[in-house]
């Protein structure tokens, strides 16, 4: 089985101006992200551009040039800028390069989903074959509305459509709305950072009912794991960390085929982005 993480977050400098501070102290590029990989028996991962950097995707994209066989890159893209419009069209053609993530989980980006802003956004990556990671919880019907807009968009809901605050048995109405989504054949869930919506120690038994209600009605196809390793880690060793949230999964999907639980762990990813498999 091939394993691919969804969404781990790399920098190396850090935007002075910015109003979110990174999630650990310190850079976190290959340096660190290659031997916790190769620790937890991840062969590949997905590197998302982080909002407090200061070098937009070049870090990123540096990273995958490098090591082409472990990285890909969701980048940043500021939706709001004028100057941003156009540029999807030729967003692929950047080597390492598989698709645009975008948050709306603040307030002020999430009305960018009603008001107009993100219409522009999400057209263009439809258009341009430009797969969207999003993250808006409370909002997936608005993603769904694009999405149904755009039949040929291919949208990842990230983290379930769960605020990362919320844990244990609260996730239910994140889940009742995201569910919802699963007629869309276009969209497909991120189901990632599942140790932080977890009341429980290791393996979190809180958070597997509801893994497995959205693999139920998304199928094994269109979940894709990840583990967003730096959110909440504070000082807390990675390592440890990383390893769980890698083997929670073989307790959870125990009862799953071999199948299912290859494409959650990365077939699936692979092929919604486009990235040939090792194997």
């Amino acid at each position: 089985m091939e394993i691919v993480d969804g969404q781990i977050h790399t920098w190396r400098g850090v935007n002075p101006d910015s109003l979110v501070a990174p999630h650990i102290a310190g850079e976190f590029d290959e340096r660190r992200v290659l031997p916790l990989m190769d620790a937890a028996g991840v062969d590949k991962a997905i590197l998302v551009t982080t909002v407090w950097t200061d070098s937009g995707n070049d870090v990123q994209l540096d990273m995958a040039r490098r090591h082409p066989d472990r990285f890909r890159v969701m980048g940043y893209l500021a939706i709001d800028d004028p100057e941003s419009r156009g540029r999807l069209t030729t967003w692929l053609s950047q080597p390492g390069m598989v698709g645009v993530r975008a948050s709306f989980s603040r307030r002020r980006h999430a009305v960018w989903l009603t008001d107009g802003t993100a219409d522009w956004f999400f057209e263009e990556a439809a258009s341009a074959g430009v797969p969207v990671m999003a993250y808006a919880p409370l909002r997936v019907a608005d993603l769904g509305a694009y999405a149904r807009k755009h039949p040929e968009l291919r949208l990842i809901a990230d983290h379930m459509a769960v605020r990362l605050t919320v844990t244990g048995a609260e996730l239910k109405p994140y889940i009742d709305e995201l569910v919802k989504l699963a007629p869309l054949e276009n969209v497909a869930v991120k189901v990632s950072s599942l140790p932080h919506f977890s009341g429980e120690p290791y393996p979190h038994a809180d958070v597997q009912p509801h893994l497995l209600r959205v693999i139920e009605a998304f199928g094994a196809g269109r979940c894709f794991w990840g583990t967003d390793l730096t959110w909440g880690a504070d000082d807390k060793p990675l390592e440890p960390l990383y390893r769980e949230a890698v083997s929670m999964m073989g307790v959870a999907l125990e009862g799953l085929s071999q199948s299912e639980r290859g494409s959650i762990m990365g077939a699936g990813i692979l092929r919604w982005l486009g990235w040939p498999s090792l194997l």
